[in-house]
């Protein structure tokens, strides 16, 4: 799982970047990345039949500043990167469960409860583990793709009329 992320604030304890889950608790997860305390990033995964999670550590994330942020697992160890850079794993082992009746949400719960008040990007879920070298690939692909509009600096103007054939106001006004 990858995507960036911008922060307006982390008000929201635990809010879902991604998830597919039928709950909140850890055990009613089959996958999911979210805000957690103190500026970290929480990964849950549902393997052999049993959910592990797995906690970055604190000041990862900052609010106001994209991020990309990834979570993987290969078999042997969940990890999660932030702008390709490891901050947490741990050792895990099965096959990842799936059920396709359970639903998938983007920026919350899919039940609701856990909004992320924020900016998410460029979502990809893959069926194979991430490499370090994939995730830095990733970011630099997305980066060199990004495309930075000139700055339009002309104060824009706006015409209000009655009707078409009512009055017409050409000079700035502020509007409501």
């Amino acid at each position: 799982i990858s995507m960036w992320m911008n922060a307006h604030d982390f008000d929201t304890y635990d809010a879902r970047l991604v998830s597919k889950a039928t709950g909140v608790r850890e055990n009613d997860h089959y996958w999911m990345v979210s805000t957690f305390k103190n500026n970290s990033v929480r990964f849950r995964l549902k393997a052999g039949g049993s959910t592990t999670t797995l906690i970055s550590r604190s000041g990862v994330i900052e609010a106001g500043e994209w991020r990309h942020v990834a979570a993987t697992y290969d078999g042997a160890q969940m990890a999660v990167y932030v702008n390709g850079v490891k901050v947490a794993a741990k050792s895990k082992s099965g096959v990842i469960d799936t059920d396709d009746s359970v639903p998938v949400a983007i920026g919350n719960q899919p039940q609701g409860g856990r909004p992320f008040d924020g900016l998410i990007d460029e979502v990809r879920i893959y069926n194979w583990a991430l490499t370090v070298e994939a995730i830095q690939a990733d970011i630099q692909a997305d980066m060199e793709t990004t495309v930075s509009p000139t700055p339009d600096t002309t104060a824009p103007s706006v015409s209000i009329g009655a009707s078409p054939a009512g009055p017409t106001y050409t000079s700035a006004q502020t509007l409501t």
